[in-house]
């Protein structure tokens, strides 16, 4: 953040620096640019190293302009289909090399700094076509060969590993796209939707894979869920696609059936615990408090992102935002939340489709996490303000004992601050999480009570549908009741 303000002396030392570079004038630069294109090994994943370094100092743009004057940056995502067939190569069992994954991951971190750039932005967006040619996403490890699939040699990553490797940093690339700002925002958001539906079948395996009880749910795929059901949720896929329908249907599908999964906060803990015993089991050496809660996060980005799509497709139908007329995303079920505190975790995980009585003991659920989860976040706080008098017994809490017992005092409680900090990052994570869930689960409420107490006009109920309603209406009748 410093290099943008020029308040340190980092961005004193990259201005100077930048300075020197500009010196040699556009020869230099024409250099730089023809081994990021065209070449080879080392030297090629150097160019585009010091690329997206100049990138990021360069305020008046000067290196953006030439990379795309020339045709540099076109050349560069083009080049993605010439590498398919290699790309593929790697994620062979047994692979000859892992040098076209490193190039990789260099030209997409990038292309994900050409993407902060509005008139890269704009370009990358013209050239989302020509990524959805590239073969190599659809090369997902398939759930039958889960097991094998996530094996490591000792040389080699396992074929899970180098496929996310892959699809991670491109999806995220779309993701950046997406989120960018200025005229092109709907272009974009239609480039996208191509590209998914392009790769629709792989999509909707990694969203079914979370749905079968014999999958593998580890850090690494959990990750790859929050990335893809961002972009799905982001991309707007149920809307403005009337002609691609059948996949845009089954997708849909796939993301109302994670509902029950993820937007159950009874769930969560057992997520959680099955990512631990799947890291410790694989011999990672895990710090159990710190990796709990990231895990969390991501549990809770899949439920927000979950939650997000679940709102743009209630409004699909919509002509404008504050229109009555919606898309009925959730059943007319409130028994789960009339149980009280006694209801059954598995009911809530089998409740398809997902029914209001979910949401709402969802919603009450993370409404008491947020209390615990900022009464936590103050105590953190208050012990990091009292590093220095906390106890041996504290600090063992926050350092590996194994490790730190040999260490002075003094280095202890520096390396327990340094982690508090993280924690603390961490849980200030979760709690804007949870805002943010508890309003899209209050606005979806909101929305369907709406729609079934004003607007709705049943031919024929059953009878759990009638008394449904009927306790509906009688609520809608109770006067409110005014708060002290």
């Amino acid at each position: 953040f410093g290099l943008w303000r020029g308040e340190n002396k980092m961005s004193r030392f990259a201005s100077r620096n930048l300075c020197v570079i500009q010196g040699y004038g556009e020869p230099f630069m024409e250099v730089v640019c023809r081994d990021a294109c065209s070449g080879q090994g080392v030297a090629k994943m150097l160019a585009l190293s010091l690329l997206d370094v100049l990138v990021s100092i360069d305020w008046e743009g000067k290196w953006m302009s030439h990379l795309l004057t020339k045709g540099y940056l076109e050349t560069m995502v083009t080049s993605l289909q010439w590498e398919d067939k290699t790309l593929q190569a790697v994620l062979h069992p047994k692979p000859e090399n892992l040098r076209p994954l490193f190039l990789y991951e260099s030209k997409m971190s990038f292309f994900n700094r050409v993407a902060l750039t509005p008139q890269g932005c704009q370009k990358l967006v013209s050239l989302i076509p020509s990524l959805s040619e590239c073969r190599f996403i659809d090369a997902r490890p398939s759930s039958h060969a889960s097991v094998t699939a996530w094996k490591q040699s000792d040389f080699f990553p396992s074929v899970v590993t180098r496929y996310h490797q892959l699809v991670l940093p491109l999806l995220r690339l779309l993701l950046c796209v997406l989120n960018s700002h200025g005229s092109h925002q709907v272009e974009a958001r239609s480039k996208v939707s191509g590209f998914v539906l392009a790769h629709s079948d792989v999509f909707s395996a990694m969203l079914k894979s979370h749905l079968h009880p014999d999958n593998t749910i580890a850090m690494a795929t959990l990750q790859e869920l929050e990335t893809v059901t961002a972009l799905i949720g982001q991309c707007g896929i149920g809307k403005g696609l009337e002609s691609e329908v059948p996949l845009a249907t089954a997708l849909q599908r796939h993301m109302l059936a994670l509902f029950p999964v993820y937007c159950c906060h009874g769930n969560w803990d057992g997520l959680v615990q099955e990512v631990t015993k799947v890291a410790e089991r694989e011999g990672e050496k895990v710090e159990r408090l710190l990796a709990t809660e990231k895990t969390l996060v991501l549990i809770q980005k899949i439920c927000a992102n979950l939650l997000a799509y679940c709102v743009a497709a209630m409004l699909t139908q919509s002509s404008e935002f504050a229109s009555p007329i919606c898309q009925i995303i959730l059943t007319l079920d409130l028994s789960l939340a009339l149980q009280g505190p006694g209801y059954s975790r598995e009911v809530l995980s089998s409740s398809l489709p997902p029914s209001m009585g979910l949401l709402v003991v969802h919603l009450r659920e993370c409404v008491e996490s947020l209390g615990k989860g900022v009464s936590s976040l103050s105590l953190l706080k208050k012990k990091l303000e009292n590093i220095t008098s906390i106890n041996s017994e504290e600090l063992k809490q926050f350092t590996d004992t194994s490790t730190m017992e040999a260490l002075p005092l003094a280095q202890q409680q520096a390396i327990a601050g340094k982690r508090l900090r993280e924690l603390i990052r961490v849980k200030w994570q979760q709690t804007s999480l949870y805002h943010y869930i508890i309003e899209k689960c209050v606005y979806l409420l909101w929305r369907h009570l709406q729609y079934f107490l004003v607007h709705c006009r049943p031919v024929s109920r059953g009878v759990g549908e009638r008394e449904a309603v009927e306790g509906m209406m009688l609520w809608a009748r109770t006067p409110m009741r005014r708060m002290q």
